[in-house]
């Protein structure tokens, strides 16, 4: 593959299923994506720059059958900088974006970084209730162990700048209640934004990585 040379990018959200498709991606044999999904190795990253151009090309492998390769990390649509600086890496990309219902989502998130230690381990009420508590509007100051659980669900600011750059046709959103009520017609939708063959069906569509 060529460097700068890319052709989709999945941006996320977070807790969207973006791991499901990851893998559903990775399964068709048309699509060259990193060997491991590591959602702080994206382009423009703390990782990518402290390892470079080379360390992130390298984690792709192919076969040469492949007909588009791509990236996949949520922090592409949370970082402020990521719809300017992908314009370095394709010429026209196509983009995919998995929304959630963003409190289904802020949950969702809370409990994950619950179960990782994140935060202290206490019921969703008590945890949130410094936002819970705040006078209608969105809080301007947020205690920064929730900081991300409410900022990754305001979607309308991250996807304005993905608007912003590129076309609103090269955008692809994907609803999460429709991958659960019907996973292999998402992921074809998937297939075929992306100009790959959107008859197959991944050997992941049952699989819940998380």
């Amino acid at each position: 593959m060529q460097k700068h040379d890319l052709d989709f990018f999945l941006i996320g959200a977070q807790k969207c299923a973006t791991s499901w498709m990851f893998y559903c991606l990775k399964d068709h044999p048309e699509i060259c994506i990193p060997d491991k999904k590591i959602e702080i190795g994206y382009i423009g990253g703390e990782m990518f720059k402290e390892k470079g151009e080379d360390w992130f090309f390298d984690r792709f492998t192919h076969t040469g059958d492949e007909k588009v390769f791509g990236d996949v990390s949520v922090d592409y649509l949370y970082d402020l900088s990521s719809a300017e600086t992908l314009r370095g890496y394709s010429s026209c990309p196509k983009f995919v974006l998995s929304l959630r219902d963003p409190l289904e989502r802020m949950i969702s998130s809370y409990y994950w970084l619950l179960r990782r230690g994140k935060l202290p381990r206490l019921p969703l009420n008590d945890g949130l209730k410094s936002l819970l508590n705040e006078a209608p509007g969105f809080p301007e100051n947020i205690d920064s162990a929730l900081e991300e659980v409410v900022r990754r669900s305001c979607y309308a600011e991250q996807i304005e700048r993905y608007l912003h750059q590129y076309p609103p046709e090269d955008i692809l959103v994907i609803l999460y209640d429709e991958i659960k009520s019907d996973p292999l017609k998402s992921i074809q939708r998937v297939y075929r934004h992306i100009g790959v063959d959107d008859t197959f069906s991944p050997p992941s569509l049952s699989v819940q990585p998380k």
